[in-house]
């Protein structure tokens, strides 16, 4: 099962890499996202730095985008 930092697209695991050199808790969100089996197991101030460190705005995404990461998340893929 792929954790949630393999699902994201990369872009934004490259933003939140970058990120991860300035501030540690960039680095705290990389192992949280490393930690967490799908976007259901996420709280929301986890969603919250995602959006921080994406340079993403809330008016930027939707609701369901927020709850269950489709702007975050690579399409499923059947591997």
């Amino acid at each position: 099962m792929k954790n949630v930092w393999k699902q994201l697209k990369p872009h934004y695991q490259i933003k939140i890499r970058l990120a991860a050199h300035k501030y540690t808790s960039a680095k705290r969100l990389k192992y949280t996202l490393m930690a967490s089996d799908g976007w259901y197991d996420l709280q929301l101030d986890t969603i919250r730095s995602i959006l921080m460190f994406t340079d993403k705005h809330s008016f930027d995404v939707s609701g369901t985008d927020i709850m269950y990461g489709n702007e975050f998340l690579k399409p499923d893929s059947n591997d």
